[in-house]
């Protein structure tokens, strides 16, 4: 390209330089996903459910982004952990040192260097004991709803399901979880 003058080179170095100052904030330049003690199997969960591994796959670029897949992390981690029995687990997210959910939605970092997640899982709970009541006659319950399974949410809000459907098969069409008592 061609300039006439010297100013008009130096007013588009200028622009260039402000678009490029005006773009969105880099995104994290190193992300770590840390699963001490656990198994290959949760491992590999917890990774298809991060927000954070997400973002990285799909190779965003906006430290935005990653700032609110960081945020997201904690309730989708939990969700995953739950849902295969782990009730108490600890997860921190570190955004260039401080935890993400001490940092404020408005004061999110223009740039991030680093987002470490640590998830230590605690103990699977297992059922030691399983019922449901009232059960209509013929109801089914899953098999996993059983003592000494895995103790997960998909398997509890199955089976409590499972009751109501039964009810309902037997002509109680309003039936509904609040009518079913698990202990």
């Amino acid at each position: 390209m061609a300039f006439r003058s010297e100013h008009g080179r130096r007013l588009a170095i200028a622009a260039a330089l402000a678009a490029l100052l005006a773009s969105p904030g880099s995104a994290a330049d190193d992300i770590q996903f840390l699963t001490p003690g656990a198994s290959a199997d949760l491992q590999s969960a917890l990774r298809a459910a991060s927000p954070l591994l997400a973002a990285e796959r799909e190779d965003r670029s906006d430290a935005q982004d990653y700032f609110a897949a960081a945020r997201a992390e904690y309730a989708a981690l939990l969700a995953a952990l739950y849902t295969r029995a782990y009730y108490s687990p600890v997860i921190t997210v570190s955004v260039d040192g401080r935890e993400a959910a001490s940092i404020a939605p408005l004061d999110a970092p223009d740039t991030i260097r680093q987002i470490i997640v640590t998830v230590q899982s605690g103990p699977d709970f297992t059922f030691s004991q399983t019922r449901i009541a009232p059960l209509a006659e013929g109801t089914k319950l899953p098999p996993a709803f059983a003592i000494g399974k895995p103790a997960g949410t998909g398997v509890i809000r199955d089976a409590a399901k499972a009751a109501v459907e039964g009810w309902r098969n037997t002509g109680h069409a309003k039936a509904d979880r609040k009518s079913t008592r698990l202990n």
